[in-house]
């Protein structure tokens, strides 16, 4: 997704007349400033003779003009932040998935650390771990290693789908 909007952009800008662009997407520090932010607005905003807040109007209408099918359905909002900063809030899903392919073990690592804090080590833990790996590093490095026996159920999105269909929830049934 990241790849995606910043070739978008650096196409974007071509077309508006910058030589060469270079896209950098960051993650914010602050998650109100969205899922990924750049400063290529301020970048470039001297060499076209605009301000940056009005170089990232231009992108964001171009933006807004060529995002297709399924990519607009992946950012849920894009907004100018500051002096010219663009910023993109993602669809939930699709920025969890992001954050699972850079960090996958970020859940796992929750956990683990949620029970260091615990005086006492619990008899049962449930989790939300997703696959084969997540439980292998959660037995190697939990206060539980040795002494925790896993049930795995596989828990990826299509598969809860399914489930959920199956026992024949109505779509409002958000329960």
């Amino acid at each position: 997704m990241k790849q995606e909007i910043s070739s978008i952009l650096t196409t974007i800008l071509s077309n508006l007349g910058i030589k060469g662009p270079s896209v950098k997407l960051d993650y914010p520090e602050s998650s109100e400033h969205g899922d990924f932010s750049t400063n290529a607005a301020m970048v470039y905003a001297k060499g076209l003779g605009l301000s940056p807040k009005a170089l990232a109007d231009k992108i964001i209408n171009e933006l807004n003009n060529s995002i297709r099918e399924p990519l607009n359905n992946s950012i849920a909002s894009v907004s100018i932040a500051g002096p010219g900063f663009i910023n993109f809030k993602l669809d939930d899903k699709v920025f969890a998935k992001e954050i699972l392919e850079v960090k996958p073990y970020v859940v796992v690592e929750r956990v683990i650390n949620y029970l260091n804090e615990l005086p006492e080590t619990p008899a049962v833990v449930i989790t939300g771990f997703r696959t084969v790996d997540e439980i292998e590093f959660f037995n190697q490095n939990s206060p539980l290693k040795g002494k925790v026996e896993t049930v795995f159920i596989n828990s990826e999105y299509e598969i809860r789908y399914q489930r959920w269909l199956k026992r024949n929830r109505e779509l409002t049934d958000h329960k």
